[in-house]
């Protein structure tokens, strides 16, 4: 297998991608391609550039060291352009300028939305991922084919040896009651009446995920991303779903992806959803 990692070398620092490229690939015995796009007043540093990538490279594992690759463009195309050759894309959640990023979205959003690839964004205080690692998904009950995006987090819990959690988020919350002992007659009405959804979640990780890869079926309540972005804080990764589309679409995300994205505490995987 084959990992695409994009470097920004006006950056001092890079462990924080290295190493989460570097624990993925020692899961799925890849090899590691590093790649810098330069922007047009760069162009004269070439071999510059290529040294250190190399040194960079030299920093990995041998059985994970790949090539170096520097040419001009934008950073996403040079990395959707490339994709194909690869089984995944490792890039960082860094923010454009407000311009840029109020036009046309964050760079990591629009890699996702506009490759069939899986994409993994780690954070800026990347954890090292646990020997099995924990990942989450959210799960939407209503959606045409609400078991695909699970299917494949089960997918990737297998690769790195580890367990996924799906989640469905309820967003209708139990009003706020003063009476603590009506509070708490209330809550558990609640909690019954919700069973029958907390059953189907359990039922269809029965059906989809394989035993050995099998977490938890939760429930949260609230908005979508926020309940996400709270539980991501107890795992490694946590799974987002994409449609890649063309032209002008190809720029937009989901909200709950972005926001996700954006504000999870631990590192996004974002897998096709299609």
């Amino acid at each position: 297998m084959r990992i695409l990692t994009g470097i920004d070398l006006t950056m001092e620092d890079h462990d924080w991608i290295l190493k989460p490229s570097i624990q993925i690939a020692g899961k799925l015995n890849a090899q590691i391609d590093l790649i810098y796009v330069m922007a047009g007043a760069e162009t004269s540093k070439v071999a510059h550039n290529l040294s250190q990538l190399q040194d960079l490279l030299a920093t990995l594992p041998k059985q994970n060291q790949g090539q170096v690759i520097c040419e001009p463009g934008t950073v996403v195309s040079g990395l959707v352009d490339r994709a194909d050759k690869y089984d995944m894309i490792v890039i960082g959640p860094r923010e454009p300028g407000p311009l840029e990023r109020i036009l046309r979205g964050p760079v990591a959003a629009r890699v996702v939305q506009r490759t069939s690839k899986p994409v993994l964004i780690p954070r800026l205080e990347h954890k090292p991922y646990r020997k099995r690692c924990k990942l989450l998904v959210g799960i939407d009950l209503q959606g045409p084919d609400h078991q695909r995006l699970l299917r494949l987090a089960g997918d990737w819990a297998k690769h790195t040896s580890g367990t996924v959690d799906g989640v469905y988020v309820e967003p209708n919350r139990l009003p706020y009651i003063s009476d603590s002992r009506v509070r708490a007659a209330a809550e558990r009405d609640w909690e019954a009446a919700r069973q029958p959804i907390r059953l189907q979640l359990q039922e269809m990780m029965a059906q989809v995920v394989e035993e050995p890869h099998r977490g938890e079926a939760l429930m949260a309540w609230g908005e979508p991303e926020a309940a996400l972005i709270k539980l991501s804080e107890s795992f490694d990764l946590v799974v987002v779903g994409s449609l890649p589309r063309k032209g002008l679409a190809g720029y937009i995300l989901g909200s709950v992806a972005t926001n996700v994205l954006r504000g999870a505490h631990c590192d996004v995987l974002a897998l096709t959803a299609q």
